[in-house]
């Protein structure tokens, strides 16, 4: 019984975090198509489509899945709604599979993790999906240049808001 409730409080303690997280994570992306910067949004998604959409489709899935009045696959809701479910199983994942096995704070372990994330993105779904490794083929160009603009205009803000604080402070 006291299992139940430890594993219970751990699952929602997964599902909380994970959803603050992939939140923040969801809306970094779209900013970041208004700067704009290139990112592999979609790329698990897309690695799963080369997989299972013929045995899927051989299954009549879509068909069930339009007849429940469900966003199509191609869809913005369905992409970001995928994200949202990819980022809570992540989350379990870390806390039930990774955690336990993990040595150290916190802090190391979610890093640990964060890098584990990093690595099978960059090096296996970038890499299956044509974009190259860690996305150099088309990605990498294009953040790189996005990266630059952003932190140029943060620079800009940050020096405007000091000139402005030094203006209100004399």
């Amino acid at each position: 019984m006291q299992d139940d409730i430890h594993s219970s409080r751990k699952l929602a303690a997964a599902l909380l975090a994970g959803l603050s997280a992939i939140v923040v994570n969801t809306a970094m992306l779209e900013a970041a198509d208004w700067i704009p910067l290139v990112t592999a949004r979609g790329d698990l998604l897309k690695l799963l489509k080369i997989y299972f959409a013929l045995p899927l489709e051989s299954l009549s899935v879509a068909d069930f899945w339009t007849a429940l009045h469900h966003p199509a696959a191609d869809t913005h809701a369905f992409k970001t709604g995928f994200h949202i479910v990819v980022g809570l199983l992540t989350a379990v994942f870390h806390v039930f599979g990774l955690e336990p096995i993990l040595s150290g704070p916190a802090l190391v372990k979610g890093l640990v993790y964060a890098l584990l994330v990093w690595l099978t993105n960059a090096f296996i779904v970038l890499l299956r999906i044509g974009e190259g490794s860690a996305g150099s083929r088309d990605l990498f160009r294009g953040s790189a240049r996005g990266f630059s603009r952003a932190a140029r205009a943060a620079l800009r803000a940050l020096h405007a808001m000091k000139r402005g604080g030094e203006r209100l402070s004399s």
